[in-house]
This record gives structure tokens, sequence and C-alpha cells, in this order.
């Protein structure tokens, strides 16, 4: 359990990270662990998976620069919010973008991000560009 000095201490160092140049806090899109899905039968006895709505959420995240190795437009995020599978009431022109992140190993890491490649391009160099 957390005591409230170590809540202080740890929002403290959390607004000193995001004061800094390393770090750039975003808006990430992520999918929910989905609780919401049943199977349903039809009236022809065939058998069904269903998802609930709402499977996506958002999230401030606060990301260190350093580890960004590419950054590229999700249109495959855009076009089912586009298709309104998202679900979360954002701006019907609202754009999404994927961050691939670099970790241990060999492996990389991958988050969707709310804004359009030009904006969070911005957001993380400090430049504004004509992506």
């Amino acid at each position: 359990m957390e005591t409230r000095g170590s809540l202080v201490r740890r929002t403290f160092m959390l607004e000193k990270a995001m004061n800094s140049d390393r770090f750039v806090v975003l808006t990430e899109l992520y999918e929910k662990p989905s609780c919401n899905m049943y199977t349903s039968t039809d009236a022809s006895g065939n058998i069904r998976t269903v998802m609930g709505n709402n499977k996506y959420s958002l999230r401030k995240i606060v990301i260190n620069k350093e580890n960004i190795i590419l950054i590229r437009e999700n249109s495959q995020i855009t076009e089912k919010h586009k298709n309104d599978e998202i679900g979360l009431g954002l701006s019907e022109l609202q754009e999404f973008t994927h961050i691939f992140l670099s970790c241990p190993g060999p492996s990389k890491s991958s988050i969707t991000i709310v804004g359009s490649l030009s904006m969070v391009t911005e957001k993380v160099t400090g430049f504004k560009e004509n992506v």
C-alpha cells in the first residue's frame, strides 16, 4: 500500500520528469481487456462471438523521447474511428499516430497516440514540420 509521503514523492518526480526535455506527455488510445465478450446463437443455430462496445479508452502517458525509434500514421485506427468503431466521442476528423519504442533485447513496443503525425512529431521534436 502506498503511503501519502511516497505518493507525494512519486507525483513530484513525475512533474519533474515532465518538465524535462527528455520526456513528452501524450494521450494514448489503448484497447481495454475485453470482459464484454459473449456468444450468441442466431435463428439458424449459428454460434458467434460478439464483443461489447467501448473496448477502447484514453489515458495520459509520459514517454522518454530517447526511446522512440519510429513514428508513423496509424491509418488502420483512423479508419476504425471514421467507421465509428472506437466510440469515445472524439471529433470525426481525429487522426491517430503509431509510436514504436525501443525495449531491452530484440523486441520493440508500440503505442497508438491521439493526434496527427505532424502534431505528434512536433510535440516530440519541438519543431513544426509539414509531414
